[in-house]
């Protein structure tokens, strides 16, 4: 897997998991960002978490991090991060 910053995936996850209900446990945050339509990667770091309840995007990316080879302990998201996540016009295609 290859490595990426903390705010990468923050930004991935952000984007995939905008519209779950939190909290919610790992088959959840998977099977939303299977329909999401994510891409391998991503999926890769969900399945990569630890099978809990996670409370929000920010709790995922720590487990994330947690769980990637070589690191031994838990990388602190800083909680005054925001997560920037796009507006709803991502989603809509403009009417012609």
């Amino acid at each position: 897997m290859r490595r990426e910053s903390v705010r990468t995936i923050e930004r991935r996850m952000g984007y995939i998991l905008d519209d779950l209900q939190f909290p919610a446990v790992r088959w959840q945050l998977i099977t939303h960002a299977e329909f999401y339509g994510a891409d391998a990667l991503s999926i890769a770091y969900l399945h990569g978490v630890p099978a809990r309840r996670y409370a929000d995007v920010a709790s995922v990316v720590q487990g994330i991090i947690a769980g990637l080879p070589g690191n031994s302990a838990v990388l602190r998201v800083a909680p005054d991060v925001a997560i920037r996540r796009p507006g709803p016009a991502h989603r809509t295609a403009k009417a012609s």
